[in-house]
């Protein structure tokens, strides 16, 4: 994703039916401690800084949700498109560097299936 590009994505139910028990001015579900939504760089290390006060590990930084969002839309069998279209990424070599893991055990399931099918 090139910087100052703009990403749409679609929200999922459950988000939608939590979002209506608030009102809200804007559409960022999360917000400073004043209720203004959150720019790029700010909501960037608000969320370091939040990973350092809880003492996570420092592994995990604010771009392991992409990585996260990624093998999740693939375990739930999307395809590397609709995953780009997801997390932003514009080669499908770097999805396929994040899926791999949830592609390994999915086809790990599914071998297990047909040798129990079989």
């Amino acid at each position: 994703m090139m910087e100052g590009e703009d990403l749409w994505i679609a929200e999922r139910s459950a988000l939608t039916a939590e979002r209506a028990l608030g009102e809200q001015d804007h559409m960022s579900l999360l917000t400073t401690s004043k209720g203004k939504a959150f720019d790029p760089v700010y909501y960037g290390a608000w969320f370091a800084d939040a990973i350092f006060e809880v003492a996570l590990l420092d592994e995990c930084v604010l771009h392991w949700l992409r990585k996260c969002a990624a093998r999740k839309l693939a375990e739930a069998g999307c395809s590397e498109e609709e995953i780009k279209s997801v997390t932003g990424h514009r080669t499908s070599a770097m999805v396929a560097h994040y899926v791999k893991d949830a592609n390994k055990r999915q086809q790990s399931s599914a071998a297990i299936l047909k040798l129990e099918n079989k």
